[in-house]
């Protein structure tokens, strides 16, 4: 049976990574999967497929990589679990003056170290880091308009080289523009 998954990828359209969303449909409809369209012009693409979540990332950052030498992790998630990660956000209390981003990551380890990374950090006024669950593999971060690269957490942490492979984020708005394009139940 056919999923709909949303794909984020990490650095698309900045340092030189120059992808056309053309190019990225192109290719994802190559892979053999279906509905396939691209959400503003930062690597966001929804498609559906039958094949399994580790068959699709590991197909589709091959063929990334073999046509354009990019070589960045797919962090991909069905519409039911965008759907589950909106609703927690809508609960988070976000101060008019703030962004909220979902962090998505692979990894419950990178969550937990994002976590305790976060509670020893300096922060900026209003900031604030929400896991989703124990098992995460996912977080949000809320930050104030305008400090998303200045505060110490943003720029020293989730900028680092290290977490480059591991987590790419969107601002809550992309990913609720992105749900009113798939069909959820």
């Amino acid at each position: 049976m056919s999923e709909t998954y949303a794909a984020f990828l990490r650095g698309i359209n900045v340092n030189g990574n120059k992808i056309s969303m053309e190019n990225l449909r192109e290719i994802f409809s190559d892979l053999g999967y279906l509905h396939v369209q691209t959400v503003l012009n930062t690597g966001n693409i929804i498609f559906s497929s039958d094949q399994t979540a580790p068959e699709l990332k590991a197909a589709a950052e091959a063929r990334l990589k073999s046509s354009f030498g990019y070589q960045s992790p797919l962090f991909l998630r069905t519409a039911a679990e965008l759907k589950s990660l909106n609703d927690f956000a809508k609960k988070l209390p976000v101060p008019a003056e703030c962004h909220l981003y979902l962090l998505l990551c692979d990894s419950t380890l990178t969550v937990s170290e994002l976590d305790r990374l976060f509670s020893v950090s300096d922060h900026v006024t209003q900031e604030a880091f929400h896991s989703t669950g124990s098992d995460a593999l996912d977080a949000f971060w809320i930050v104030p308009k305008g400090q998303t690269l200045t505060s110490p957490f943003g720029s020293k942490v989730l900028g680092s080289k290290k977490y480059r492979n591991l987590l790419t984020s969107r601002n809550q708005n992309t990913i609720e523009r992105i749900l009113a394009l798939i069909k959820t139940d």
